[in-house]
């Protein structure tokens, strides 16, 4: 299924004026596959149904807006960079640990390093930020269906003696204690914009974010991680990201990253 650029330019016009999402600076490759996968999955032939579709159904709206977004739902994703991950923070890690996490979305990945955190015994203070406020009411909530199932598999495999349920709420399986939020912050802002202050974070989760921009705007949001970034800092990108300036950071395998 192809869609054609300026197809894809009124959608995210509509998507602008009806619901506020903002996608100025996407890579457009990167929008054109995401928009066609939608498609493919909700079984819509055009833009214009897809559009007509969403104006009766604000429900697929929002989909609509987190499927362009890419988010990642799930605990520990990836395991091999969580093990890889884990090693160096056992390698590098002391102190009271700033860290700054990016694209909270639902916050699993976000509670996932915060039980990581808690497991390996090392104290730290994170500012959990979103383009979308919506979400990080969500994250706040910390509450998963399933979440006593879901979590148990990968936990385990990166804490085999680890005990997950007592990271659990008392009064629901399917929520994490409240006790373990204590350390976490929360704000909306915009990653291309936000300029951390200077040499303030021993750690910057930004997974799976600078691969939906474009190049001149990837620039600037590595730009403003380096500058937030201590000597030494670690740097956590997705995977599939891809940094086209090393200059700044020496690679450390698995997406993670050492600010120089």
């Amino acid at each position: 299924m192809m869609v054609r650029t300026e197809e894809i330019d009124s959608l995210l016009s509509g998507l602008a004026n009806k619901f506020g999402a903002d996608f100025k600076g996407y890579s457009p490759s990167f929008l054109n596959e995401r928009v066609e996968l939608l498609m493919e999955e909700e079984q819509i032939n055009s833009i214009f149904s897809l559009w007509s579709q969403i104006l009766r159904n604000a429900d697929l709206g929002q989909k609509t807006i987190r499927f362009l977004q890419a988010r990642d739902n799930s605990f520990f994703h990836t395991l091999s960079q969580w093990r890889h991950f884990k090693q160096l923070l056992e390698e590098k890690a002391s102190g009271n640990l700033h860290i700054l996490y990016m694209q909270v979305g639902r916050g699993e990945g976000l509670h996932s390093l915060v039980l990581l955190l808690e497991e390996m015994g090392l104290s730290a203070k994170i500012e959990a930020t979103d383009v979308d406020p919506s979400l990080l009411k969500i994250a706040k909530k910390a509450a998963y269906t399933d979440l006593d199932k879901q979590l148990a598999t990968k936990f385990l495999a990166l804490f085999p003696n680890g005990n997950y349920k007592k990271y659990l709420s008392s009064s629901s399986p399917n929520r994490l204690s409240s006790r373990y939020q204590k350390n976490l912050s929360y704000s909306s802002r915009n990653f291309c914009k936000m300029v951390p202050s200077r040499n303030k974070y021993d750690l910057i989760i930004c997974s799976e974010v600078i691969k939906r921009y474009d190049e001149q705007n990837r620039k600037k949001i590595l730009d403003h991680c380096y500058t937030g970034l201590k000597k030494n800092g670690l740097l956590c990108l997705g995977l599939q990201d891809q940094i086209t300036d090393e200059a700044d950071f020496m690679p450390l395998g698995m997406g993670i990253f050492q600010a120089k």
